[in-house]
């Protein structure tokens, strides 16, 4: 999974957004059977191209937002409903780790402006995740976030599973896993 770190300089600590650019979920809902249908690939890899460049936008929002709290971090996955001319009808937080009501705000209002191209039809709803980090972010959770969204393979070195040893440990206090 191609992993994207946007860093941008301003006030504190540098703000990163890290973002999943190839996982976005995009589907459309067909009108006669109320089920989900796959859209064209050529539309998916535009609609993913349009998200990607938005990050530099949401971006700004997660910098105004550190000027308040600089240990600020998480995720935050914005879904939209798109129209036939590319225009978003609808848009919202579908789910957030972000505690800053501002930022927030900022990201929706921001997604709700986003431009697509011509669409075959209407009705196709994209989700897209960011991943909003600083340098203040505990490596660990930076890890945990990327893991979670693919950027990074689950293993504890990047090339493998998260599952314990087979045999545990010994260690002075007693037996301990090792992961």
């Amino acid at each position: 999974m191609l992993s994207l770190l946007l860093i941008f300089a301003c006030t504190g600590p540098r703000a990163q957004v890290a973002p999943d650019s190839q996982r976005g979920v995009i589907q459309l809902e067909s009108p006669s059977t109320g089920g989900a249908v796959q859209p064209k690939p050529a539309e998916k890899d535009q609609i993913l191209s349009v998200f990607r460049q938005s990050e530099t936008v949401m971006a700004t929002c997660f910098s105004t937002a550190l000027q308040t709290d600089p240990f600020l971090y998480g995720e935050l996955v914005v879904g939209v409903k798109l129209g036939k001319d590319g225009g978003v009808s609808a848009s919202e937080i579908l789910f957030s780790t972000i505690a800053d009501e501002s930022m927030r705000n900022c990201v929706l209002e921001r997604s709700a402006t986003l431009s697509f191209p011509s669409l075959s039809r209407d009705g196709i709803k994209a989700s897209y995740p960011y991943l909003f980090v600083t340098d203040r972010t505990p490596p660990e959770v930076v890890r945990a976030l990327k893991v979670r969204h693919g950027l990074v393979p689950a293993g504890p070195n990047g090339d493998g599973d998260l599952t314990p040893d087979a045999e545990p440990a010994r260690g002075e206090d007693g037996w301990y896993e090792t992961w």
